[in-house]
């Protein structure tokens, strides 16, 4: 490969985030959109475009009764080690979508 076609393929690639980056914006400032993303982006870890990717694929954010529900539906599951009088708590795997990480 070329210089000169590394670089078409990173002016394409750039230009493509852009638009996708004025979407996403569109999105934030949609009515119905902006409560559900303000209150995904108090999340830590969930920026801009994580919250409109969530929203997109989950849909309705209220159909869900709580956050055990939702992290359910994400797959997030925390790694627990229990044996006799010890109760480890270690991290949160991941066993959900792919579309979402």
């Amino acid at each position: 490969m070329t210089l000169d076609l590394l670089l078409d393929q990173y002016e394409m690639i750039y230009r493509h985030f852009l638009n996708l980056s004025i979407e996403v914006k569109k999105m934030h400032k949609l009515p119905n959109h902006r409560e559900d993303v303000e209150r995904l982006r108090q999340i830590p870890g969930i920026g801009p475009l994580s919250s409109v990717q969530l929203l997109i694929e989950i849909e309705n954010i209220k159909r869900f009764k709580n956050t055990n529900h939702f992290n359910g539906y994400l797959g997030l599951k925390p790694m627990v080690y229990i044996s006799g009088e010890r109760n480890h708590k270690y991290y949160v795997t991941y066993r959900g979508k792919h579309t979402l990480w």
